[in-house]
């Protein structure tokens, strides 16, 4: 069962794999929605489009890495991200769950 997470004011682009990832966009601003389907790293991508006051557009990805599935790897992902994104602006946000000795953590692994 998919619930819908609302917000007066907002559009919700989500998915539910895994645990699921929403992004809410302001009523208003237009955006597209993109999707990679061949990978198990939950994730959204929202695209706003160029208005009279912005001429490019701003990609905003959110993530979420389930920390039980280590193997996922988020280079391919953020490549393929890059990628679609070209010269326009991409922010990326969510959680990775990677494990870093500069954060505190008592090991590193690569993600």
């Amino acid at each position: 069962m998919k619930e819908t997470t609302t917000l007066s004011g907002y559009k919700s682009h989500s998915t539910m794999e895994g645990r699921g990832v929403y992004t809410l966009v302001k009523k208003g601003i237009p955006f597209g929605e993109h999707d990679y389907k061949s990978t198990k790293i939950s994730h959204t991508i929202v695209e706003l489009i160029p208005t009279k006051n912005r001429k490019y557009s701003i990609f905003i990805m959110n993530i979420y890495s389930n920390p039980s599935y280590r193997q996922q790897r988020l280079k391919a992902l953020l490549h393929r991200a890059c990628k679609t994104t070209d010269r326009h602006r991409l922010l990326i946000a969510g959680d990775s769950n990677a494990a870093y000795m500069a954060w505190g953590y008592n090991h590193s692994y690569k993600h």
